[in-house]
């Protein structure tokens, strides 16, 4: 007994995910041994996968809180999309975004960011559980979460830099804010 997301999940299927993700599927549903969508993707070591289902929860999550109208017609100019994001316009922020992670966030430091900017412990661990080489992995995952908080920010349509400034201060590396 699975949704249509845990089977895409499972067999790795990004372009399913993604009608799946835009259509506003509920996430929380689980399968019959108790797991959702995202415990899927991750079991299953699909990075992109629980990275599109990660930003698709924490849109849907903004969309309530501040009481969006999800119709299909109030997303045509933004155009919803939870795939990777390779766009010119964003370059530049993803390459600080990547310096950060890989030169100077320390160890734990991510997921004091993650948990700034409210991502869910599900989200940390589903990120977390992506097998990657050596004691570095933390820098991985830590440009992973990077970028999945700037889709949100972006979807938002708030400032990145902001954002990015406060949840540094917030966690006590004003240094790095400066």
């Amino acid at each position: 007994q699975q949704t249509a997301l845990h089977i895409a999940a499972e067999h790795g299927r990004q372009d399913i995910a993604e009608m799946i993700l835009i259509a506003g599927v509920n996430l929380k549903l689980t399968d019959k041994q108790g797991k959702t969508s995202l415990d899927v993707a991750a079991r299953g070591n699909h990075i992109n996968l629980v990275d599109m289902i990660v930003k698709a929860d924490r849109f849907y999550k903004w969309e309530k809180k501040d009481n969006l109208n999800s119709d299909s017609d109030s997303w045509v100019a933004i155009h919803l999309t939870f795939k990777q994001d390779h766009r010119l316009e964003t370059q530049h922020i993803r390459s600080v975004l990547w310096r950060l992670a890989t030169k100077y966030l320390k160890h734990n430091e991510w997921k004091k960011l993650a948990h700034f900017w409210k991502f869910t412990d599900a989200h940390i661990r589903a990120i977390e559980q992506q097998w990657t080489e050596g004691t570095k992995s933390y820098k991985e995952h830590g440009h992973r979460m990077l970028l999945i908080w700037l889709h949100g920010v972006i979807m938002a349509g708030e400032n990145p830099i902001k954002g990015l400034y406060e949840g540094l201060v917030g966690i006590g590396r004003r240094d790095l804010a400066g």
